[in-house]
């Protein structure tokens, strides 16, 4: 009769099992920055594609309306609707839908917003906001929507124009008037496409929100991109910049307008001839390549 041989187990000392930690946790810090860079630069891939599609739709607006450029906004009476509604009530852009009772806290799938924009009450520049339809959409969605029926978008790119500042008028996006109920007092000219003799270089839209940041250089951001938020923010990272011909490409801040190197309130308006600019390589209005 056979005897069945037992074999001694053997578990992992101490040693062995904090040496394998050990060794995880290099790993993970090795691992954890490029990870972090890899996210960063897929937002910034992603931020990039979101800004040529809502360059073709531009560039397909301006075809159907006799080389105007998009206007920065559209006056109806007293109620006004941002250049993103118009691209959405004009298809386009799809209309995403939203239903939301109140301000969004992440960013919602849409072209119309970048991944990387945090909303943020202390960085609100550099995030998106949640715009409503004034008139131009209404009671496209459900009355429960969170704004009546309203059409819901948020918008997390800055255009490069005014709504009603002379100072302003040779920017490429003027704000337009659709009624004669409308004030047009300080409307400027919608322009043309060719208007711009340098398409290529002329910016239309850029990582930031609203408009008028010629107003407040802190609406031009490149913290979503690359270096976070800080003190210097004004010239931290790179911004993602749209252009009149519909191409999009990415620019280090540091070669754009700012208002003062620390980082702290508003400076003069964007506009003028290239003596204004930090280099010529970027086109901001009529005026900038004509000295």
């Amino acid at each position: 009769m056979f005897q069945q041989k037992r074999f001694a187990t053997r578990g992992f000392t101490l040693v062995e099992l904090l040496v394998v930690i050990g060794i995880i946790a290099v790993l993970i810090a090795i691992l954890l920055p490029s990870l972090g860079k890899a996210r960063r630069q897929a937002a910034s891939i992603a931020c990039m594609s979101n800004l040529r599609t809502i360059g073709l739709a531009m560039v397909m607006y301006s075809n159907d309306n006799q080389n105007m450029i998009l206007p920065t906004i559209a006056y109806n009476g007293n109620f006004a609707d941002l250049w993103a509604f118009i691209l959405v009530q004009g298809k386009y852009l799809p209309n995403p839908h939203i239903s939301d009772s109140g301000t969004a806290t992440s960013a919602v799938s849409s072209v119309l917003t970048c991944p990387a924009a945090p909303l943020d009450s202390s960085r609100m520049e550099e995030g998106f906001t949640r715009v409503v339809s004034g008139w131009m959409m209404t009671n496209t969605e459900g009355a429960s929507n969170g704004a009546g029926g309203a059409c819901i978008l948020y918008v997390g790119y800055g255009a490069n124009g005014c709504v009603n500042s002379p100072s302003n008028e040779e920017l490429p996006m003027q704000s337009r008037p659709f009624t004669t109920a409308a004030t047009t007092a300080f409307h400027n000219p919608v322009r043309k496409v060719n208007e711009f003799r340098l398409p290529t270089k002329t910016v239309i839209l850029l990582d930031g929100t609203a408009f008028n940041f010629q107003l407040n250089n802190q609406r031009i951001f490149g913290t979503r991109h690359g270096k976070q938020y800080s003190g210097n923010q004004l010239r931290s990272g790179s911004t993602n910049i749209l252009f009149l011909d519909g191409h999009a490409e990415s620019a280090l801040r540091q070669d754009l307008p700012y208002a003062a190197t620390n980082g702290s309130g508003n400076g003069s308006p964007v506009n003028g001839i290239t003596s204004q600019m930090i280099n010529t390589t970027y086109v901001w209005n009529v005026n900038q390549l004509r000295k």
